[in-house]
């Protein structure tokens, strides 16, 4: 679907809306691949299977250091936590050393997710790559240089380089 197909008249100013298409790329990839999950009778959320196989590579820890190995705000990890935390793949303990924190680590269960999840996940790497020939772009490697080069010069900064480059064209 083109963007003037819900925006008549829009179709100059398409690019803008580059996030807006990337965001709902994204939502139709997790309702997916959370169908999938569940097809191979998987319990974790999709948006969750990072957290799970972060939590099997490093071992327990925190909640504050989940969100930083996930590079993710602390809000966004505790809301896909208690998502794994109700599936009964991740447990929750008191940590001896430091009464104010909470440790967090893999169930029995969650183990054995994690484990399956590897499969799965190899299965849909393969799926993306087919995906990726077939629209002739490899969405991950541009998506990784479109991130760093707005890391690296934002939004704003392009947006005054543009205006500066129409003036001296003018």
């Amino acid at each position: 679907m083109a963007l003037s197909d819900n925006a008549p008249g829009c179709d100059d100013i398409a690019p803008a809306f580059f996030g807006v298409r990337v965001l709902a790329l994204s939502d139709l990839i997790v309702e997916q691949g959370g169908a999938m999950l569940l097809s191979r009778g998987l319990k974790t959320n999709a948006r969750s299977v990072s957290l799970i196989l972060a939590l099997e590579e490093k071992g327990p820890m925190s909640l504050t250091e989940l969100a930083r190995a996930l590079g993710q705000p602390h809000q966004v990890t505790a809301q896909r936590l208690a998502y794994a935390q109700g599936a009964r793949l991740v447990r929750k303990r008191p940590d001896p050393d430091d009464a104010r924190r909470n440790i967090l680590s893999l169930t029995a269960a969650g183990r054995r997710e994690a484990a399956a999840l590897h499969g799965v996940l190899r299965e849909a790497a393969g799926a993306f790559a087919a995906l990726f020939r077939e629209v002739d772009c490899d969405l991950l490697a541009g998506t990784e240089r479109a991130l760093a080069a707005l890391q690296a010069r934002p939004l704003a900064a392009r947006m005054a380089g543009a205006k500066d480059d129409a003036a001296a064209a003018g």
